[in-house]
């Protein structure tokens, strides 16, 4: 059989488009040489559709009947224009011109929205205001997050009589102020936090004074046998399983579980598993202290209190 070549190959978006308008899923051919399609519609692994230009779609018919005398329906001739941005509207893009728009310069449908609404719909305009951007000082970078903060800068600064220099400093101040005064009223927080619970317990589950995971020290996989902890401060009292510790506090990787606890308090934990130790640290937070240190093999118990 001779070759048949197209010089051709259609854009990935127009082929799909294609397999999006059909109701079956049905496989679609469009290969960079007409041999690879011709074999593929008269072997077992014949393609349900061949998209091309009207010259490959003739040549390869003309091989197609020759060889097979059979005939093969022809669909209709669709403009490739006409399914770019069929397929541009199946994405959600007002058109193919937004789709090449985006990928141009690296970015999603939802990020181009702010420039579409702000009038830059294309290449040349998007390189000019970040030459302006960059021109005023508000950055030294062509970045495009940059880009959206010195458009929504400048627009504030038109309103106020400045530019996009000046509000980008103010609304820097401004987050730094509110950061500070978030930091300073959470600084303020911790401390009658830690006024009131002036103790933290750091319970742990290990070996070579590394915590692994604490619930081996709880569950006794190897024996069946299961151990608790035990707590009793001025406004609570439990008998806690291993599942229930974390109620507690938080278990933190490579550290354990950290309870802080007000005064006074007892605490007492016995550990279930054979290779693991079990180590119950207390420290004073206001000095950093640690009060007290206790490790703990199979079936022994630490008690502690202040």
């Amino acid at each position: 059989m001779e070759k048949i070549a197209s010089e051709r190959r259609f854009p990935p978006q127009v082929i799909e488009a294609l397999r999006s308008e059909r109701r079956k899923p049905i496989s679609i051919k469009e290969e960079k040489y007409l041999n690879d399609v011709y074999i593929g519609m008269t072997s077992r692994r014949s393609c349900g559709l061949f998209v091309g230009s009207p010259k490959d779609v003739m040549e390869l018919l003309g091989a197609l009947v020759r060889d097979t005398k059979r005939d093969y329906p022809l669909g209709e001739l669709r403009r490739e224009t006409e399914l770019l941005e069929t397929y541009a509207t199946q994405r959600g893009y007002g058109s193919y011109t937004e789709v090449s728009f985006a990928r141009a310069i690296g970015v999603s449908r939802e990020q181009l929205q702010p420039l579409l609404a702000r009038g830059i719909r294309d290449q040349v305009t998007y390189a000019a205001v970040l030459d302006e951007m960059l021109a005023e000082g508000y950055s030294t970078a062509r970045d495009f997050k940059q880009l959206l903060a010195y458009l929504s800068d400048r627009e504030a600064g038109a309103k106020r009589g400045s530019n996009a220099v000046v509000e980008r400093d103010r609304r820097l101040a401004a987050s730094l102020a509110a950061s500070q005064e978030a930091e300073a009223r959470r600084r303020l927080e911790q401390q009658a936090f830690d006024s009131e619970y002036p103790y933290e317990a750091v319970i742990s589950c290990g070996a070579q004074q590394r915590h692994l995971s604490l619930m081996p020290c709880f569950l006794g996989v190897s024996t069946g046998l299961n151990t608790q902890l035990e707590l009793r401060t001025p406004d609570q009292y439990g008998m806690y399983q291993a599942t229930d510790l974390f109620k507690l506090g938080r278990e933190i990787p490579g550290e354990g579980l950290k309870v802080s606890l007000k005064s006074p308090f007892s605490l007492r934990a016995q550990n279930a598993d054979k290779n693991l130790l079990l180590t119950i640290r207390v420290i004073e937070k206001a000095s950093g202290r640690v009060l007290f240190i206790k490790s703990a093999a199979q079936f022994e118990a630490i008690v502690v209190g202040f």
